[in-house]
């Protein structure tokens, strides 16, 4: 019964408590970094510094112990399946995120945890975490991009180049020109570097176009589901309703007599 309550107040978007709880949480986010933020301009009260050190700590601690509690995979129904299931739980990114936050000299890192208090940032991360294997090929082919190109410029340019002090130097180069962010603090000096930043630029207007398409096809496939999500929502609500497959000049009669009736709501599935 209390797992239940406390499962159904930290992850059930349904339960009326978790607005009020999530509201709760999110403010002592906020308040903790202003803190941190306002710590390092001037000086803050002594009683200030007290309530984050060891209230809003104790707080997140408390609450990175529930979650640990609650967690369950579906799978595990021996003990040392479910030590298992937490342990897994443990090294992964959110958890691991929620166990930093808990020491005070880690609380920039508090900002983090708002995934799990506004559903429009979960929506989102969710919705790429569906798409890791497209950004993880993103990723392995960033990485081999940046990697010969900034090994060409640094083969090309070191010596000639007056910005190109160390093999760190072309490979910033190489991430600034590929991600076509260009700050323009190294430019190729030779005609061959020019010629390969010009192909490093190409080659990064492809993979921004890449990592375009597989955002927007992620975020409409999920925004799909959120909108048939509140159409489902909004027919709970409703009372003596009559579903209706298909729109058409029968379903338009249909309709029609029912209004008239004024007893049952018509909902049309498409």
């Amino acid at each position: 019964m209390i797992k239940s309550f406390f499962r159904a107040l930290l992850e059930d978007t349904n339960s009326p408590y978790k607005r009020y709880f999530d509201a709760f949480m999110i403010g002592l986010i906020v308040l903790s970094t202003s803190l941190l933020i306002i710590d390092k301009s001037g000086q803050i009260p002594n009683w200030l510094f007290d309530f984050d050190f060891y209230v809003i700590t104790y707080i997140f601690a408390i609450e990175y112990i529930l979650r640990l509690w609650i967690y369950e995979d579906g799978y595990s129904s021996t003990i040392p399946q479910q030590i298992k299931a937490k342990l897994r739980y443990m090294v992964s990114l959110p958890a691991m995120i929620d166990f930093i936050a808990i020491f005070p000299q880690f609380r920039i890192i508090r900002l983090f945890k708002l995934y799990h208090y506004m559903q429009g940032a979960s929506t989102l991360i969710d919705t790429l975490i569906k798409k890791r294997f497209e950004f993880i090929f993103l990723g392995y082919t960033l990485f081999g991009v940046t990697f010969i190109f900034g090994s060409i410029f640094y083969l090309l340019e070191f010596g000639i180049n007056e910005n190109i002090n160390s093999y760190l130097d072309a490979i910033y180069w190489a991430l600034v020109t590929i991600s076509t962010v260009g700050y323009g603090d190294i430019s190729p000096v030779t005609q061959v570097g020019k010629v390969v930043s010009m192909l490093g630029i190409i080659m990064g207007i492809t993979m921004i176009s890449f990592v375009t398409s597989v955002m927007v096809s992620a975020f409409s496939q999920r925004f799909n589901q959120l909108r048939n999500q509140d159409s489902i929502n909004n027919i709970n609500k409703m009372n003596n309703i009559i579903i209706i497959n298909g729109y058409g000049h029968l379903a338009e009669t249909i309709i029609k007599k029912l209004k008239s009736g004024g007893y049952y709501q018509p909902i049309i599935i498409e």
